[in-house]
């Protein structure tokens, strides 16, 4: 007898690897079927917020939670959240150190925030797999707030409208956001970064909520977005990347990359971001300049986040850091 007949795709974790897929077998038969697990609704990983006031402080912070990069192998990321990148950032003249420190403060973040990503996916994935939920149900309004979430049109009824929303709700590869963030940000140390928390570029026309740029041409009206935390910056960043037309190419990359890759590769990935600069080509080829120097890719590909820390609060967090070097140094 067949004990699962449900259909359950493979999933991805937030670098672009597959995880395995749960099978049953039916007796006496060699065909598979894999099991659609029950599942509780999405929910968002807790990072630790922290505040530094310096990178010296960063640095500390890092070392006391034995957080080095690059990534050593079966290591985990551990779950804080910088809350904003020090000041005297740019004061640091080892260029090395200086990328360590943005990519370790910005790594936990994105993994995060592609997490829930993943989580909604695999969510949306589950609701589906024996057909549209009725309408009124809360399983079809929450497939429904999803629609509207991410501006498509339409009925879940029509297999185009649910493949677009698989299309979208899905993850940008942790190579790539932080490839773009310190591309948008000079690693961090940018006006656009350091005051108002914007890793990636982020424009709107209400300039009430942003900076304006020093160097904007007269007649224009736009400004840089603010945001309260770099988390926030982290999240607009994906919602963005995942909703905006522009990137339908991207869209289309990373669709037909889960059916004939093992793991979403940012190098081709990143053909998907003409749109995101004036640059087009041009910047494109500096993502992938980011990318291979660092060796993002590799490094990134299997890192994930570490199980929840075990301190009271942010502050206890720092001022460890603090005693702990003091010790070193005593």
């Amino acid at each position: 007898m067949l004990i699962a007949t449900a259909i359950w795709l493979s999933q991805w974790n937030d670098s672009g690897a597959k995880y395995p897929v749960q099978t049953t077998q039916s007796a006496g038969s060699t065909a598979a079927a894999a099991v659609a697990p029950q599942m509780a609704q999405p929910s968002r990983i807790e990072l630790r917020k922290v505040k530094v006031s310096s990178a010296a402080e960063l640095d500390r912070l890092f070392d006391s939670l034995d957080y080095t990069w690059p990534p050593q192998a079966g290591k985990t990321v551990p779950r804080i959240a910088v809350e904003a990148f020090p000041a005297d950032l740019d004061r640091i003249s080892d260029a090395g150190h200086r990328k360590s420190l943005f990519f370790r403060a910005l790594l936990p973040i994105v993994l995060a925030e592609n997490d829930h990503v993943r989580q909604e996916r695999d969510y949306a994935l589950h609701l589906l797999a024996n057909g549209v939920p009725e309408a009124g149900t809360p399983r079809r309004e929450w497939l429904d707030e999803r629609l509207t979430r991410y501006r498509i049109r339409g009925s879940l009824e029509h297999k185009a409208v649910r493949d677009q929303l698989l299309q979208r709700l899905d993850v940008v590869p942790t190579s790539l956001a932080l490839a773009q963030a310190a591309s948008e940000s000079g690693w961090g140390m940018s006006r656009f970064a350091q005051q108002g928390n914007n890793l990636f570029g982020h424009v709107t026309s209400n300039a009430s909520k942003g900076m304006v740029p020093t160097a904007r041409p007269e007649g224009l009206t736009h400004a840089m977005r603010t945001f309260p935390t770099v988390s926030e910056s982290v999240r607009a960043y994906v919602s963005n990347l995942n909703t905006s037309r522009v990137y339908s190419e991207l869209w289309r990359l990373r669709e037909r990359m889960r059916v004939t890759a093992s793991f979403l590769d940012p190098m081709p990935l990143a053909a998907g971001l003409m749109s995101y600069s004036v640059r087009g080509q041009d910047y494109v080829d500096d993502i992938r300049t980011i990318i291979r120097n660092n060796r993002l890719t590799t490094l990134l590909r299997h890192v994930d986040l570490r199980p929840d820390l075990k301190l009271a609060d942010a502050a206890e967090l720092v001022a460890a850091s603090g005693k702990r070097r003091q010790s070193k140094d005593g």
